[in-house]
């Protein structure tokens, strides 16, 4: 499956066939997690069609994002290694700690988000709660996302180190499922 991406100028980036979510993730740039920027996956065909209906539904994406997506694909790439290597210590440090109390889960492979199963009978927002109640840690209840959210809870990797690390310290110390 080809990854397309098209520029305010209407130029398209292809990613090699076979390209994920996270190829194209990482080739928009880590700076940008927050902004409204989208990848669509899809044939040449899909995404054509997928213009058509845009285009005529919305009115794009704000100039200086447009610009920034284009600064962060087309610029200096020395910074991606680095910023690849913080969430991915980040990722394993939040899946280190619920395997420590006995919530193993695949690890994301290109996400700034950990989708953590819920344990056993508890709903997104019980286990939040729970989190909240017992060791004082804030967490996404997967229900606010959707009905698909339901049995997860989710955690943002784009906190400081040291706070994600303080929260998963308690996690792992002090709480068994």
């Amino acid at each position: 499956m080809a990854v397309t991406v098209t520029l305010p100028d209407g130029a398209l980036l292809e990613l090699e066939d076979g390209a994920t979510g996270a190829d194209a993730a990482a080739a928009i740039g880590p700076g940008l997690a927050r902004a409204a920027l989208a990848v669509q996956l899809g044939s040449a065909e899909a995404i054509g069609a997928l213009g058509t209906v845009k285009t005529n539904v919305d009115s794009g994406i704000f100039n200086a994002v447009q610009m920034a997506g284009i600064a962060a694909l087309t610029g200096p790439q020395d910074h991606v290694e680095a910023m690849r290597a913080v969430y991915q210590k980040r990722r394993d440090a939040v899946v280190a700690a619920f395997g420590a109390i006995g919530i193993d889960l695949e690890p994301p492979l290109g996400s700034v988000y950990v989708w953590v199963p819920t344990p056993e009978g508890r709903s997104s927002v019980d286990f939040a709660a729970e989190l909240l109640d017992r060791v004082a840690v804030v967490v996404a209840p997967g229900t606010g996302y959707g009905p698909h959210g339901e049995g997860f809870i989710r955690i943002s990797l784009t906190v400081a180190d040291a706070r994600l690390h303080e929260a998963m310290g308690r996690i792992a110390e002090r709480l068994r499922v």
